[in-house]
């Protein structure tokens, strides 16, 4: 975990260290994206007045602007792993799920349960939909066997939902 998030840390050498109390917070609103406003704002009503702007930027569609707000904030010095999930849920909107993936597997290890669930749960969701991509490609192509492989692959990887059993059903029709 510490190579990792070093390679994290490396590639935005403006975040300070975290601790685990950064990952402390519990995750509040539907779509699960921001911390406990009682937590953070007793710590730090401005991170989760950026947090809330951060995820409503995103929200509306404003994506590219909810991704620069995040990398500003971690440039003046702001420290948070709700901050680095946000990025990464911006990045995945950005069909940059590989980037998205890396900062989730690093999460997925940080002191925070919940956010380590959720950090596994959208890994595995982005590694699905990547699979499903894949197979529905090689199936309209054309090439069955192949789409088969590449399902054989992802299972053997504890990669599998309905959605790619349903796929693998549909080569056999």
């Amino acid at each position: 975990m510490a190579a990792r998030r070093d390679w994290l840390l490396g590639r935005f050498p403006w975040a300070r260290s975290r601790s685990t109390v950064d990952c402390a917070a519990a995750e509040c609103n539907q779509s699960s994206d921001c911390a406990s406003e009682s937590l953070l704002t007793e710590r730090d009503p401005h991170l989760m007045d950026v947090l809330r702007e951060v995820i409503a930027l995103r929200q509306a569609g404003d994506v590219q602007a909810s991704l620069a707000l995040v990398d500003r904030s971690l440039a003046e010095g702001m420290s948070s792993n709700y901050l680095l999930d946000n990025r990464a849920r911006a990045l995945a909107q950005l069909n940059r799920e590989n980037e998205a993936i890396q900062i989730w597997e690093v999460l997925s290890e940080c002191g925070d349960l919940e956010l380590q669930e959720k950090a596994k749960r959208l890994i595995y969701q982005y590694k699905c939909r990547s699979v499903l991509q894949h197979v529905v490609q090689l199936s309209q192509q054309g090439h069955a066997t192949e789409a088969l492989s590449v399902l054989d692959v992802a299972r053997a990887e504890g990669i599998e939902n309905n959605m790619l059993l349903d796929n693998r059903a549909r080569i056999f029709v």
